[in-house]
């Protein structure tokens, strides 16, 4: 039986109580790499769409714990034969999706708040025997350095983010262009979020050539 650490009970804890009240049928769902999805990201069954991601967090033990909610005349699609996976989405294009898709009709319903393990999709571009292991491990460690980031010593968060930026740099530039595309669509939108406010915190305490330089760093990113 997998064992669960107290971080994860306390997370499990939020985000039911966000699930609690409403109309919608929640759960999670854990994976070893989400692939681009996103909180608000729809979940699909068929061609339709039938829920959505509501949160998604990183745990300790290097895995992503997604919750989703599924509408109530729809939660029966969820059972023990259906599987969930990431996927480009069928209803908006350049988007991703969770997609839940049933092995055999009917099977034993999923409980509310349960904990469901999710799977790599067949066929998938991030199996690929060289490719994946490469992103799933590039994306877990910038995953897990967002999370820490506000942990970190206030007098080294300039110099870990600039390291960060040096080293997304160098992946981009030596891993092709299938990895470079993934981390301008994945990685970088979110650490764009979190270094707008570590500029703003560093604008505040007149730290204007910092800025200008994670500025700089940042757009270099972008144009590569």
């Amino acid at each position: 039986m997998a064992k669960i650490n107290i971080q994860t009970i306390c997370v499990l804890l939020l985000l039911s109580l966000l699930l609690i009240g409403c109309n919608e049928f929640g759960f999670f769902v854990s994976f070893k790499t989400i692939d681009g999805l996103r909180e608000n990201d729809a979940v699909i069954h068929g061609q339709r769409q039938i829920g959505k991601v509501t949160k998604i967090t990183y745990e300790k033990d290097a895995t992503f714990l997604v919750g989703i909610v599924l509408s109530d005349e729809d939660k029966d699609v969820a059972t023990q034969n259906t599987i969930f996976y990431v996927d480009n989405s069928t209803l908006a294009r350049g988007e991703k999706a969770l997609v839940a898709e049933q092995l055999q009709p009917f099977g034993k319903p999923v409980e509310k708040g349960a904990i469901v393990l999710g799977q790599s999709k067949s066929g998938n571009q991030l199996s690929n025997e060289n490719k994946g292991p490469v992103w799933e491990q590039l994306e877990r460690k910038f995953y897990g350095f967002l999370k820490e980031f506000e942990k970190i010593p206030e007098s080294e968060q300039y110099r870990n983010m600039k390291n960060k930026l040096s080293e997304l740099e160098a992946h981009m530039e030596s891993s092709g262009k299938e990895i470079a595309d993934k981390i301008q669509n994945e990685i970088l939108p979110k650490l764009s979020q979190e270094i707008e406010k570590f500029m703003d915190k560093l604008e505040s305490q007149g730290r204007q050539d910092d800025v200008q330089s994670l500025e700089d760093d940042l757009n270099k990113l972008q144009s590569i």
